[in-house]
């Protein structure tokens, strides 16, 4: 399979699910995305290019340190340390239709609404 749908991995218990975003580090391949009740998450590739409607809210979250590009984001993230306890990126928004991640190392977690689970699939898989 190109990737896995994870769905019933968040809820309410919160140290399960911080134990599906563990997992999303350690198993790399295939790709994942952890489906939520709203959001949907998964580990932002090397390079990742997406179609998202103008005033989607993006989050980016680092699960360790990394560093990256954007474009079609609201706050660029170039030039950002982004580390735990340090510097996040949550409730940043699409300006451009077209947006364009790059990270220097697999530690993003990408969060969005969960409409946008389709975008999220074509753009991973």
């Amino acid at each position: 399979a190109p990737g896995i749908l994870a769905l019933g991995r968040t809820g309410r218990r919160t140290e399960h699910e911080l134990a599906a975003w563990h997992s999303l580090m350690r198993c790399r391949v295939p790709r994942c995305i952890v489906v939520a009740e709203e959001d949907i998450v998964f580990l932002c590739p090397d390079h990742l290019n997406m179609t998202l409607p103008v005033g989607t809210r993006v989050s980016l979250f680092p699960m360790g340190p990394v560093r990256g590009t954007s474009v079609g984001l609201h706050w660029p993230i170039d030039g950002l340390d982004f580390a735990p306890g340090r510097t996040i990126g949550t409730s940043n928004r699409v300006a451009a239709a077209q947006v364009q991640i790059k990270v220097d190392r697999p530690a993003m977690l990408v969060i969005l609404p969960k409409t946008h689970l389709s975008a999220a699939v074509s753009a991973l898989f």
